[in-house]
């Protein structure tokens, strides 16, 4: 085999040769990586435009506040404009539909998966437990609330765990 025709079909990505990568971490890579998002790029090339590894992206979102919903608007902003492009092309015969279904299911499985969120049904279900019921208290009423609302609230949610866990 001619390894020069071989590593001729290498793409380069990240920094090109002579180009810096990115050592630290810069508030404007944010806004860098949502732009990125909204056109259609996965994670491994916001990793690779940026000049860090993955596991980089995910060390930052633990010491950046910023970084990090940063990263969780971008993973909406790719899930957006996977829909918009699942929407667009759902007459297109051309599209090769078991391969954007694949990539929805294995990218977003919260969304396109076995037990999806963001469907009616997510959303009239949001706020009830296991059990189907609303919360007790939400957080406005456990600021102001007495000792002894509290403490019924505590043996409410305790029953609720006994019922569930089977113990009664």
């Amino acid at each position: 085999m001619n390894n020069r025709r071989y590593r001729a079909n290498i793409m380069l990505i990240g920094p090109q040769p002579g180009e810096q990568r990115a050592l630290k971490y810069d508030p404007a890579m944010c806004d860098q990586v949502k732009m990125l998002a909204q056109d259609g790029m996965l994670p491994e090339e916001w990793a690779a435009h940026i000049g860090i590894s993955m596991a980089t992206i995910y060390r930052w979102a633990n010491e950046y506040p910023e970084w990090e919903e940063a990263i969780i608007i971008s993973w909406h902003l790719l899930a957006a404009f996977y829909a918009r492009k699942a929407r667009e092309n759902l007459n297109n015969p051309d599209l090769k539909a078991t391969v954007l279904m694949e990539i929805l299911r294995k990218r977003f499985p919260s969304i396109w998966g076995k037990d999806p969120r963001g469907t009616q049904d997510h959303f009239e279900a949001r706020d009830k437990g296991a059990t189907g019921e609303k919360p007790l208290l939400n957080q406005d009423e456990m600021k102001g609330a007495s000792d002894s609302v509290i403490t019924d609230a505590i043996a409410k949610l305790e029953e609720r765990r006994r019922i569930l866990k089977g113990e009664g």
